[in-house]
C-alpha cells in the first residue's frame, strides 16, 4: 500500500467517525433536563433554532405574552399546537409545554418548548431542529404561526 493510499484511508476513516459522531449527537433529542432556573436550553451553533431567551439576532424571537390567565393561555396554546399538522404533545406541566413536529417527507423532528416566566406575564419559547445546519426559518415561522393563532383565539 502506498503512502498516498494510506493517507486517503486515514482521511476517510476520520471523516466517517466525525460524521457518525455528529449525527448521533444531533439525533439524541431535546435537552429537556436543561430547563433550569426559568431558562430554556440555549440554541446550538447551527442556526436552526429560535428562542425568546436568546441574545444573538440569529436566534432571537419575541416571547408569547399572557393575555388572560397563564393556565387558560397554556390550554389555548396546547390546543393550537395539537391542531397543527404532524405535531405531538410530549410533556405538559403547569407552566411548561413540550411538543415535537415531524417535517413532511424527510421525517426530521423539531422540538418546541414553552415555559411560563417567573412573573407569569409571558411564555418564553424555544423551537429547534435536531439536525442540519439551516432550517430556512421553519422554526421561526412555526412560532409566528402559533403566536398569530393564539392572538386570534384570544379575541
Amino acid at each position: 500500500m502506498s503512502v498516498r493510499q494510506s493517507s486517503l484511508d486515514t482521511v476517510r476513516a476520520t471523516c466517517c467517525i466525525f460524521v457518525s459522531a455528529t449525527l448521533l449527537a444531533c439525533t439524541t433529542g431535546p435537552r429537556l433536563a436543561q430547563v433550569q432556573a426559568g431558562k430554556l436550553a440555549g440554541c446550538p451553533l447551527p442556526p436552526h433554532c429560535v428562542s425568546s431567551q436568546a441574545d444573538h439576532r440569529w436566534y432571537a424571537i419575541a416571547p408569547i405574552a399572557v393575555r388572560t390567565t397563564p393556565a387558560q393561555d397554556q390550554q389555548r396554546l396546547r390546543q393550537i399546537i395539537a391542531a397543527m399538522p404532524r405535531s405531538t404533545i410530549k410533556v405538559e406541566q403547569p407552566g411548561y409545554l413540550y411538543a415535537t413536529f415531524q417535517t413532511p417527507n424527510a421525517g426530521f423532528t423539531d422540538d418546541l418548548e414553552l415555559l411560563l416566566s417567573d412573573d407569569g406575564a409571558k411564555f418564553d419559547v424555544r423551537s429547534s431542529g435536531r439536525i442540519g445546519w439551516f432550517d430556512w426559518d421553519v422554526n421561526r415561522d412555526r412560532v409566528e404561526r402559533i403566536r398569530a393563532a393564539f392572538i386570534d383565539a384570544s379575541r
